[in-house]
């Protein structure tokens, strides 16, 4: 996890797992090239970040990720080319590429995310939206990095933070209903299910 990182015009070939594992806050992910990537591992990403409730101002734009001819796709247990796991909150995802994997990008829950203006090519799902309400570990994160917790900075550059619940059944209500999510201008080309949802979203 790091704060304020920059990873830009890189090529990653050949990488079985995880490229870049990301979290925390103002990472930049820019004009990257990813092929063959994460083809032995399953409920995972090339791109991957999950279960941050005070994450805010990560930037996933503009990166081409192929899945290449190593890629076999794993059935139930889904690679996905951008993920967003357990309520990691707080991306923007935008102006990225991504072919030929089970989904283009997932969105785990969390709030404040924006999804828009990506070109999505050859997977079976566009964009899925799932969350898992889990364990209430996942409850406990959220209660972590409750407004109490917060210096006044951080609350003046990112305000969602002030709106995070204090109580357990406030946690639980905000992982079945996150707030802030936008996803729009998405392109999808040759792909089964362009967006799939269990959870509210807006859509252009």
């Amino acid at each position: 996890y790091t704060v304020g990182t920059k990873v830009t015009n890189n090529k990653f070939t050949h990488t079985p797992g995880i490229a870049i594992f990301f979290g925390e806050n103002d990472n930049i992910i820019d004009k990257n090239t990813f092929n063959d990537c994460c083809y032995i591992l399953s409920d995972s990403g090339v791109i991957y970040g999950g279960r941050d409730w005070a994450s805010r101002g990560n930037e996933i734009t503009n990166n081409v990720i192929t899945a290449g001819e190593f890629y076999v796709s794993s059935g139930e247990w889904s690679r996905q080319g951008i993920y967003l796991d357990d309520a990691i909150s707080g991306n923007l995802v935008e102006g990225n590429i991504v072919d030929g994997y089970d989904v283009g990008v997932l969105y785990g829950g969390g709030c404040d995310t924006i999804i828009r203006n990506n070109t999505i090519k050859n997977c079976e799902t566009g964009i899925l939206a799932s969350i898992w309400a889990g364990p209430e570990e996942l409850w406990e994160y959220l209660l972590r990095v409750s407004p109490a917790y917060r210096s006044d900075l951080w609350k003046s550059k990112y305000p969602g933070i002030e709106t995070l619940p204090t109580s357990s059944s406030g946690a639980k209500n905000r992982i079945n209903n996150p707030t802030g999510n936008r996803f729009y201008n998405n392109t999808f080309i040759n792909v089964t299910n362009e967006m799939q949802a269990d959870i509210p979203y807006s859509s252009k």
